[in-house]
């Protein structure tokens, strides 16, 4: 009797521990506990999740003015993301995003969870003798929709940003460059690209008794993938192909080749974003690329030839600027 109620002890936990899921959970002091959700969202399933099946959630909370930010993603026991939600909770305390951020939860496992036949349907009754006559003119049972059919994806997070940043860029123009840049950002679930104009200025060079002055001007794209998004903070490595045009300012000396001259640029970096408030975020955006081009800029003064310039073969910069996000 005693082995016995042990055996049931014993498999009512496993039980119960394959019927739950792995939450993570990251929220500030004075939100629900990782023990509250994970209640209240089992709390909400129709039906239990079944044995063996695992599912791992990583849940975050921002508290910024006037509301809550609940971040959520739900991968299987592979590793496969299954999906990702955003819970945007206007609330004077953290407690109110319990309720729907359990709703949301529940509804996403609900989605992935196998919608299996009833054993009924599985195993139809067996049979003997000769098969029942069917009347031609009865109308045809219609095919069961498959059962997948009714499970819609959760919907991805799309994100729209228009930025602003200073530019500082060393190994293209002579010295350090600085200028400006706009940049527009786009992002869905965990794909993201960019589009950028902007310039880069030196100062004026040396060559024999004159000067010379360099601009950049510049288009690049960018395509990447979000690698981290937790609450207020965003990482986005990225591959950028930049181009653009190097116009020259002579001043009292002729050009060997034209004043203007083709740059290009590939390479990598890393977006940094760190959200200040519900729509604004401060990034910083280190980047190393390699330089496609590189022209020798020489000049002629009082019938001597001077070299004045040529970039380096990697280029480094970093723009720090403010992002505004629509939504």
């Amino acid at each position: 009797m005693a082995c016995a109620l042990v055996l049931a002890v014993v498999s009512f936990d496993s039980t119960a521990k394959a019927a739950s899921f792995h939450l993570t959970w990251d929220a500030p002091q004075g939100c629900p506990s990782r023990e509250e959700i994970v209640a209240a969202t089992l709390a909400r399933l129709k039906r239990p999740i079944g044995a063996g099946r695992e599912f791992f959630v990583y849940g975050t909370v921002s508290a910024l003015e006037s509301e809550f930010v609940v971040f959520l993603t739900l991968k299987d026991d592979r590793g496969q993301e299954l999906g990702e939600r955003e819970v945007r909770v206007a609330g004077r305390t953290c407690a109110d995003i319990e309720e729907p951020s359990s709703l949301v939860l529940a509804m996403m496992i609900a989605v992935a969870l196998p919608h299996d036949r009833p054993a009924t349907e599985a195993e139809p009754r067996a049979h003997h003798g000769p098969p029942p006559r069917r009347d031609p003119r009865a109308p045809q049972p219609l095919a069961p929709a498959p059962a997948h059919s009714a499970a819609l994806a959760p919907p991805r997070i799309r994100h729209v940003a228009l930025s602003g940043a200073a530019v500082g860029a060393f190994g293209t123009l002579p010295g350090m460059g600085y200028g400006l840049a706009i940049r527009s950002l786009y992002s869905s679930g965990a794909l993201a690209g960019a589009l950028e104009a902007g310039f880069l200025d030196s100062g004026a060079v040396r060559a024999g008794t004159e000067a010379m002055g360099f601009r950049l001007l510049e288009l690049s794209a960018r395509a990447g993938v979000v690698a981290l998004r937790s609450g207020r903070v965003e990482l986005v490595p990225h591959v950028v192909l930049r181009g653009g045009v190097l116009r020259l300012s002579p001043m009292g000396f002729s050009l060997v080749q034209s004043t203007a001259r083709g740059a290009g640029f590939l390479g990598a970096g890393m977006l940094a974003r760190l959200r200040v408030a519900p729509h604004v975020l401060v990034e910083a955006l280190p980047e190393m690329q390699a330089a496609l081009i590189r022209d020798e800029i020489q000049v002629v003064d009082a019938g001597k030839l001077y070299h004045v310039h040529r970039a380096a073969p990697v280029e480094g910069r970093l723009s720090i600027g403010l992002s505004y996000e629509f939504r």
